[in-house]
């Protein structure tokens, strides 16, 4: 595509000249098999299997197809994401199922709270495992921004549910990989009053569930990325 402020460049993304970012065309997406993405991305792609092992699980029925592209899966490689078929729960049931990974194992503050008895969907997810750089004490508003920076898309990249941030810390352990194990990631999840929903701290002693006004900033507060691939 052809700069807008010059008149030569024909070049993906970004003009050399100028640093203008230029519109794409849209072109028509074409998702690679599971047997691609484990090539590209190695151990940090679970299939179904893996997930039923890890996670005690059995998916019954059939199993969605997992929608990412080449370039993508290379993205995610690159910056040691991981991908996975996470399976439906809510953060309730999965506590019961693996109560040593939270801190509160009974009569915690949530358990009243709508978020933490809604039911995740059976999905594809791609998630970092580590927090995004230069998150730390910024507004949930301000992590966004960066989160679409990062990804160069629109939207809100957050992890949806604490439950598949859980899952996601069960399935990095598998890799001997440690996360959020010093700091807490915001989530999209809502308690009733407003305040949006942090997970983390998944340390010897287990990871805390926490509420922040999403206005306020917080050292301890960083941000993963997270997105659904349907």
């Amino acid at each position: 595509m052809k700069c807008k402020n010059c008149t030569l460049r024909y070049i993906p993304d970004t003009c050399e000249d100028c640093g203008e970012e230029i519109e794409q065309e849209k072109q028509e997406e074409k998702y690679i098999s599971q047997k691609h993405i484990r090539e590209i991305l190695g151990d940090h792609f679970f299939n179904a299997k893996q997930v039923e092992k890890i996670l005690k699980v059995k998916f019954d029925g059939d199993i969605p197809e997992i929608r990412i592209t080449e370039k993508q899966a290379l993205f995610a490689k690159e910056h040691g994401h991981m991908v996975a078929l996470l399976p439906s729960t809510t953060l309730l049931q999965f506590r019961e199922k693996f109560p040593n990974l939270f801190y509160s194992k009974k009569d915690a503050w949530y358990e009243k709270e709508d978020f933490a008895k809604e039911t995740t969907p059976l999905e594809w997810v791609e998630m970092s495992s580590n927090p995004i750089s230069d998150t730390s004490s910024k507004t949930y508003e301000e992590e966004k921004e960066i989160l679409a920076k990062y990804i160069r898309e629109k939207g809100d990249f957050h992890p949806k549910y604490i439950a598949q941030v859980a899952q996601m810390i069960l399935l990095a352990r598998s890799l001997n990989k440690k996360m959020l194990e010093v700091e807490y990631t915001w989530t999209q999840a809502r308690t009733s009053d407003g305040y949006l929903v942090g997970f983390g701290r998944a340390d010897s002693g287990g990871a805390g569930v926490r509420s922040w006004d999403p206005d306020g900033r917080d050292v301890d507060l960083r941000a993963l990325f997270s997105r659904q691939l349907v």
